[in-house]
């Protein structure tokens, strides 16, 4: 029997219900999901970023007080203390904004569909008890059993192939976000005195 199926079932349950990781260790960057409503995006092994009320903060993953916040408007604040920017670092601020909104809610979703994927992954082992049940009727043997427990598991790989794929374009998000990260860094003075960010 085929069983390639129930590997990415099983790993997209995993992602569903604990860490979803974007992109390889070399990267340095990765999802945590805690539940499927508080997600942090952490990258360069020591920056945290995450949404609350609208708002996107970035912190510096040694000291949690150090922080940046990019407001829903693209107002841009240091420590709480507001920093003007031109029409450029509006739109840099307005794109980081954005991209991190993208990328969480997306990495929700695949989240989501990779926990029903778990589920239809017990599913298909909740038929393979029927199936071995039938085995023991006339007119259904062990090709047929092998039959249906092929269909169902390349149903589900399917499902899983997609899934990677958005996992990819989340990966690119990611590396967009970093870039602007590094424009921003670039282009707001308040920004590039911050060795943290």
């Amino acid at each position: 029997m085929n069983r390639k199926g129930y590997i990415p079932a099983m790993a997209f349950f995993i992602a569903g219900a604990g860490i979803l990781a974007a992109g390889d260790h070399h990267d340095r960057h990765h999802i945590e999901m805690r539940g499927f409503f508080r997600t942090q995006l952490v990258y360069n092994d020591n920056i945290k970023v995450y949404l609350r009320n609208g708002s996107v903060y970035i912190l510096d993953g040694d000291f949690d007080e150090n922080q940046v916040r990019i407001t829903r408007d693209n107002r841009l604040y240091v420590d709480d203390v507001y920093v003007s920017t031109d029409s450029s670092g509006q739109r840099l601020t307005h794109t980081y904004h954005e991209l991190v909104i993208q990328i969480m809610r997306d990495t929700k979703k695949i989240g989501i569909e990779g926990a029903k994927m778990g589920l239809r992954g017990a599913g298909i082992g909740a038929k393979a008890v029927v199936g071995v049940m039938r085995m023991l009727l006339p007119n259904y043997d062990s090709k047929d059993f092998e039959r249906d427990m092929d269909a169902a598991a390349a149903k589900l790989e399917d499902r899983a192939k997609v899934l990677e794929q958005k996992g990819a374009l989340i990966d690119d998000k990611i590396e967009c976000l970093k870039e602007t990260h590094l424009r921003m860094k670039k282009r707001i003075p308040a920004l590039k005195d911050l060795e943290w960010f």
